[in-house]
Order: C-alpha cells, then structure tokens, then sequence
C-alpha cells in the first residue's frame, strides 16, 4: 500500500512537471466567430466507420446510427440497439456517458458483460448518446476543430443541449417515457437538468452509475495534478494542442519514454484502483478510449473540487452578473428535483472520482429517499467494463427498471 502511494506521489509530481509547460505552450487563435449554418434535423445516419458498424453489428445485434443537432448547432451521433432475441415491448432506455470517453464505452465487452446487449435482450429499446466531441459524434455545423467556439463548452452546455437533445429525439421516435441511466459526468449532467425541472417530463426511471453531483473528495491522481497546477485558472479553453485526441496527448506526453505502463494503467491513474477489469483487453480498450473533451470542462471540474459546490461555470465576477445576473455563478440545487422521480443510485468503495463521500451528500440532499447499493470495492470504470458487472449491477438495474 505504501508503494501505491509512493507511486501515486511520483506521477503527481511528473505531471506536474510536465503538464505546466504544455498548457503555457497553447496558444490560441482569437477568431471571430463563423456564422453559424442552419443546422439539420436529426437524421439517420449511414455511417462504414461508426459505432454501430465497429462495435455492435458483429455480434448480430440492429443497430442505427443518428445525427442529432443541439441547439447550438452540434451534430451528436445517437446509436439505436435492439436485439435478435426479444422484441423491444418495454420502451426505450437511453445510457449517456462520462467525462474524456465516448458512448462506445458502454460495448467494449461481450453481450454477456455489456448493459445494452443485456437491456436489449431483455425486451428493451435501447439508446446510446455521444458528447458533442467525442469519436462517434459528427462536429459542428460551421465551427472547425481549431476554432475556439468549438471547445466552449463544460457541463453546462451537456446538461441544457446535448442531453436536452438526446432525450428529446429518443422520445420523438418512440412516443415513450425513456428510462435513463446515466454515467459519471453523464449523471452530473442529469442532476444539472432534473435540479431545474428540464426533461423530468420524458424521464420514467433514472439510474446513476458512479453518481457525480460534488467532486470535493476525489482522489483521482490526473485530476489532483490539474487541481496543484491551478487548471481553473488557466486562461485557455482548448485542452491541449488542437486537432488532436485530449485523453491520448496528455498519456503521451506524460510517458514519453514508458508509454507502455501508462497504456496499462491510465484506468488506473484516472479512474482509481478497479478490482474487475478483464486485462485481456486492455489493448481493445485502448483502441477507443480516451476521447476529447475541453479545457473548460475540465476547469469547471476545478472550481468545483475548490469551492465545494454543485455550481454553474464561473466565469468571474463581470461576466458573472451578465449571464446570472449575480457575481457568483449559482447552484444546481438539488432539491430541486422532483421526488416523485423514480432514482437508483449505485457506487463504489475504491471509485477515484466518485467518492462516496460525497456520493452520501449527493443523497442527503436529494428530497426522496433513492434505492442505493454500494459496492465497497469497485471504482469507476467496474460499472462498464467490470466483468462482475452483469451480476452485481446490471440485475439490479434490471429489477429497478421492471418494479
């Protein structure tokens, strides 16, 4: 245990090295921005390199391809499953992901250990959604990559247009009530809307998988060196170098002359000590994961783990009043949420990002009294890819879907 930390304290320091003279490096092009186009509709998609193609059709399972457009004009990909064996008779269920990996993360094992083929063959309708620049999504109607527009976002923009988006369609083409579940920064997002009212109306049932609301007590070992550089207060909103993968440039940069242990253990170094990965695809999973998000993603992330609080961006006092009309960005309350809403949550012990610390003041302050089931010793990345998952989680979701 005391190598653990020793190591822990050694990455810290080398990222903190490493990661400040990168971020200086940064420069950004100040542009007006381009007009924006008028975006599509949502539309299904044909796609030879999507997630349906790569992922879901070797093993037999329908699969659809969408392009969703938010209302600022980011084209999502949404990917419908259903499944050879059961007709989808009990209504659509839609899983949206976390931070830095896509909606391909929710079938990167087998049918037998993956939540949608399982939902799928159980009689389900099931949805997968992809954040605005991530690999199965499709850009921006007129932003470029390089364009500083396109990186303008933190879970703000998640929580009131891509999830708003997502939900929406799911329920345009079903005419259903969607049962949700959400994962990591998925369920910040979901806490961000249903603490306002917004979408409780098409929500029939939400899980939360490694629930995030409060961020102050993780223990991520990447996480705590952007919190010792100050990343909050870095005045960049692309993440690293443009045109490249977040996730992929920060492992590569950082191990430079040992990419083979960080291609091993960056679940680890990001994620905390998960006790039932199949390591035999570790290579598999590398192939898809990281995937990009923004700086100011991660900035808000920051400010939050400073100010120990559920809050919109702080954009500093000015700016401040002109979007909030006060000097402090306010907060997602909460109790806001109806408690007639039906919610399960489910964390884990050694979950380097979903601390149940915090998870226990995510649940205090909810007004109704969730299904809860800790799992003492998994972390963050057992609740999608754990090979015990489809017995210690996936029954229950199952049994909270049907009661």
């Amino acid at each position: 245990m005391a190598a653990d930390f020793s190591l822990c304290r050694q990455l810290r320091q080398q990222i903190l090295l490493r990661f400040l003279p990168l971020i200086v490096a940064v420069v950004l092009q100040q542009r007006e921005p381009a007009a924006l186009a008028v975006a599509p509709p949502a539309q299904r998609i044909e796609r030879s390199d999507g997630l349906c193609r790569q992922l879901v059709h070797p093993y037999s399972y329908d699969c659809q391809e969408y392009m969703v457009t938010t209302e600022d004009s980011f084209l999502l990909g949404v990917q419908r499953i259903k499944s050879p064996k059961s007709p989808a008779s009990r209504g659509p269920v839609f899983l949206y992901h976390g931070v830095l990996i896509g909606g391909d993360i929710w079938v990167l094992n087998p049918p037998s250990e993956s939540l949608p083929y399982i939902l799928a063959d159980a009689g389900y309708d099931v949805w997968l959604g992809n954040t605005r620049t991530t690999s199965f999504s499709y850009g921006h109607v007129s932003y470029r990559r390089s364009d500083q527009g396109f990186w303008d976002w933190s879970v703000d923009e998640l929580s009131r247009y891509d999830l708003s988006a997502m939900i929406k369609h799911t329920y345009a083409v079903t005419g259903r009530q969607i049962k949700f579940i959400g994962y990591s920064e998925g369920t910040q997002a979901a806490f961000a809307a249903f603490s306002q009212g917004q979408l409780v109306e098409y929500i029939e049932k939400a899980v939360m998988l490694a629930p995030i609301a409060y961020l102050h007590h993780f223990t991520s070992p990447i996480g705590l060196a952007g919190i010792a550089i100050q990343l909050d207060k870095v005045e960049s909103t692309l993440f690293l170098l443009q045109n490249r993968r977040t996730g992929k440039q920060l492992l590569d940069y950082l191990c430079p002359n040992n990419i083979n242990f960080c291609q091993k253990n960056w679940i680890t170094l990001l994620t905390g000590n998960n006790c039932c990965l199949n390591n035999s695809r570790w290579e598999f999973y590398d192939n898809y994961e990281l995937q990009d998000t923004s700086a100011k993603n991660m900035k808000h992330f920051a400010q939050q783990y400073r100010t120990q609080t559920f809050c919109k961006f702080d954009y500093g006092a000015t700016e401040n009043f002109r979007r909030y009309r006060s000097k402090s960005p306010p907060s997602y309350d909460l109790t806001g949420i109806p408690s007639q809403l039906p919610l399960l949550l489910i964390n884990g012990g050694r979950d380097a990002l979903s601390d149940p610390t915090d998870v226990d003041r995510l649940i205090a302050e909810l007004p109704s009294r969730p299904q809860h089931l800790f799992i003492p010793d998994y972390a963050h990345f057992d609740f999608v890819l754990g090979l015990n998952a489809k017995d210690k989680v996936y029954g229950r979701v199952l049994s909270f879907f049907a009661g």
